[in-house]
């Protein structure tokens, strides 16, 4: 929901309903991205994964393990747990499904243009996310990581960019989020370093998303709307 406009993704029933908070509505120029209700599908060529341990929900006490993580007063969640699931099992049953690895996500991150194919549409983005996982992280876990990520986005090839999206606690000298709030940051590589876009910030299990202004440089990366 946006200044009063409800804009659907997935097919009724959603999976998830958000009600986006806009400081200043004519600064971020959502609704000029968004002209109709219904949000464009997201092309997406491939979707890759890291765990330490991997679960499938296809595997009987896997699916009970990740069952048990859902509280039991949100119902909510268990009802998209139950949609993403089916969703999961029609990828299966298609062929198109998210490749898992097992591994430290930060040396994975060393790892992501060797993933690659050569035959990928241009221009393309490898979009990274991550949410709720590098607050367990000590500062150099996360600077090693960071690193990791941007010599990454350095040796992309031609006609593919990078953005690592992340949903997580505030570190360093970001700016304070609302009480128990996440901030959603982005970041890409730029004249050898790196730019820090701070998007908003978000609930733990969202239904509310607080947008920041500054989303306007993202969508002049090649492959973002594509």
């Amino acid at each position: 929901h946006l200044n009063g406009t409800t804009y659907t993704l997935n097919e009724s029933p959603p999976l998830a309903e958000q009600t986006i908070h806009v400081a200043d509505v004519s600064d971020p120029g959502l609704p000029d991205v968004f002209p109709a209700e219904k949000l464009p599908r997201l092309n997406i060529f491939q979707r890759v994964g890291f765990d330490l341990y991997p679960l499938d929900v296809e595997n009987e006490q896997h699916n009970l393990m990740l069952r048990a993580c859902l509280w039991g007063d949100q119902p909510e969640r268990l009802q998209r747990f139950e949609q993403a699931v089916q969703g999961y099992e029609r990828m299966l049953a298609s062929g198109d499904y998210p490749r898992f690895f097992t591994g430290n996500i930060i040396e994975a991150a060393e790892l992501l243009p060797q993933l690659i194919p050569e035959d990928v549409p241009k221009p393309h983005l490898l979009l990274v996310f991550n949410s709720a996982v590098t607050s367990y992280f000590s500062d150099t876990d996360y600077q090693h990581l960071r690193d990791n990520l941007i010599g990454s986005f350095r040796r992309l090839p031609e006609g593919v960019s990078g953005i690592w999206l992340e949903h997580e606690v505030a570190r360093y000298n970001d700016p304070p989020a609302r009480d128990k709030h996440f901030l959603l940051r982005a970041r890409t590589s730029f004249m050898g370093g790196i730019s820090t876009f701070f998007l908003g910030e978000l609930e733990p299990h969202p239904s509310n998303f607080y947008v920041n202004p500054g989303w306007e440089p993202l969508r002049d990366i090649p492959g973002w709307l594509e």
